[in-house]
């Protein structure tokens, strides 16, 4: 049976949070909930840094959700793939230790999943305000409809 663990990376304040919201309304789809717990494992983290590998431990496939910072446009929605994640030098300048950096880490000393995709939205910095962006909230819905997707994919083989 598939092990797939989705984990909502980032921080409680303004647009870091979105790893956080994308799973909360994934843990509320009934399509979703029927794989969890003996399938599926959501969850949030604060920014985990190297205790992601203990978060990824045991599953065969991961997919994480973050803000992300890679110069494209506001709301922009990435998608990365195992290695193309390594190459990401810093996803978001408020966590200690880059997801990429983690895994090549993590590569090194323990067993990573065999399959990790990195989805995220781009923002434009991290406020110390507690709401998210108005303007980041359909990208939101936008990337918890991509994932589901891609989720019940993977669950369904």
């Amino acid at each position: 049976m598939m092990k797939v663990r989705v984990i909502g990376i980032g921080s409680p304040f303004g647009d870091d949070r979105i790893g956080w919201k994308v799973v909360s309304i994934l843990q509320q789809k009934k399509n979703i909930q029927k794989f969890i717990p003996n399938q599926l494992q959501i969850e949030c983290s604060d920014r985990p840094g190297l205790d992601l590998l203990n978060l990824l431990q045991g599953a065969e496939t991961a997919f994480l959700v973050d803000a992300v910072k890679t110069g494209a446009s506001k709301t922009t929605i990435h998608r990365f793939e195992n290695s193309e994640i390594e190459k990401i030098e810093t996803p978001l300048s408020s966590h200690s230790f880059g997801i990429g950096q983690t895994l090549k880490l993590g590569k090194l000393v323990s067993e990573l999943p065999g399959m990790i995709v990195l989805f995220g939205i781009e923002i434009e910095n991290i406020s110390s305000q507690f709401e998210i962006s108005k303007d980041l909230q359909a990208a939101i819905v936008r990337l918890s409809n991509i994932i589901e997707k891609e989720l019940l994919a993977v669950l369904s083989v």
